[in-house]
């Protein structure tokens, strides 16, 4: 058996599910059995590289259009026995049924994005094509609960199709560091600098915060195009001391930060996942949370979620826990094991 693992994201990272994916390449793809298909450039073993040009032009649903009109071909030239889809915004949709079978992996769905975001109402448009993907599908994998309930209740598909299989996290890297001092009254979000991500919802509170604790610090890991404006409010507001941006951070150097800061803060309008959760988690940190899709699926303590928007609320809580030295969370490590998921996933291709 051959699968061919088909992906928009993969190394060199761009984003979560180019993590995910490397994760699971790790475990699983560098077997012969394997072919991993995107259109990086890289020197992995069982990496194909197609249509590179994409990454410039179009980006995921040109590269979407360009593998419909070529699948079968891909298949046959490979000698593929089953495709592996990694599907939602930011990933790729496949509109044709492919002549072998198809498994999809939802790390969300264009249906949340326009429900959550006004701005991106045209892309019902997109939820209707990717419906027609997962109704294809032979087997469809979620990364968490909410988007299982999404696909049942919005895409009609039966939840006897799908199976949840959580993002992972390598332990061996996201970890506590003992000899790592906490910052006092410090704060670290991660992510890109944009709209879904909530991060002009967590600037604008913090005002809120230092009202209370003067000395707060913000850490803003991450790059985007609300970066300019997010300034423009720092400075407007004479929180230069307060708020610190710091860019793309490699991801080795992710551990360090999780585990100096005293809190991370994940402020997303929603998350497939969710993944900067666990590893803050993983290296001890506490984690407030936006109440919605993907964050509330791990973080189950209600003291630890706020409603997005709610500047008070998440104000309010961030003061009470750097008020509070012994912050308690529920962290099951053995949900996001490597090699739990990569056994579960295995399973997934014994259809």
């Amino acid at each position: 058996m051959r699968v061919g693992i088909f992906t928009d994201d993969f190394y060199p990272l761009t984003g979560g599910q180019g993590r995910h994916i490397k994760d699971l390449y790790n475990k699983l793809y560098k077997k012969k059995d394997f072919l991993i298909f995107s259109p990086n450039e890289n020197n992995l073993i069982n990496h194909k590289t197609i249509f590179k040009f994409s990454r410039k032009f179009g980006k995921n649903l040109f590269l979407s259009f360009l593998i419909n009109k070529n699948i079968n071909e891909i298949i046959q030239e490979n000698n593929i026995d089953i495709v592996h889809f990694h599907c939602g915004p930011g990933g790729l949709i496949l509109i044709k049924k492919p002549s072998v079978k198809l498994i999809c992996t939802v790390h969300h769905t264009y249906y949340q994005q326009q429900k959550y975001i006004p701005f991106q109402k045209w892309k019902y448009l997109l939820y209707l094509l990717e419906r027609k993907m997962y109704h294809n599908a032979d087997k469809i994998i979620t990364v968490s609960e909410s988007t299982k309930e999404v696909l049942v209740k919005n895409y009609n598909v039966s939840p006897e199709k799908i199976v949840v299989i959580y993002n992972g996290v390598n332990f061996k890297i996201f970890k506590k560091i003992k000899s790592i001092k906490k910052i006092p009254n410090s704060l670290l979000y991660v992510g890109r600098l944009d709209k879904r991500k909530g991060i002009d919802f967590l600037v604008k509170s913090i005002p809120l915060v230092k009202n209370e604790i003067p000395d707060i610090k913000l850490f803003i890991i991450g790059k985007g195009k609300s970066r300019e404006k997010l300034e423009k409010f720092v400075e407007e507001n004479n929180l230069e001391d307060n708020i610190k941006f710091l860019g793309f951070v490699p991801d080795d150097e992710l551990p360090k930060w999780y585990n100096q800061c005293k809190l991370t803060i994940v402020p997303s309008v929603f998350e497939g996942f969710g993944i900067t959760v666990i590893e803050s988690l993983a290296c001890g940190t506490p984690v407030v949370g936006t109440n919605t899709d993907g964050i509330k699926d791990i973080i189950k303590d209600k003291n630890m979620l706020v409603k997005f928007g709610d500047k008070e609320d998440l104000a309010k809580k961030i003061v009470k826990l750097l008020e509070n030295n012994q912050i308690k969370f529920n962290f099951k490590k053995n949900n996001y094991n490597l090699d739990r998921i990569a056994k579960e996933t295995l399973e997934v291709y014994r259809i």
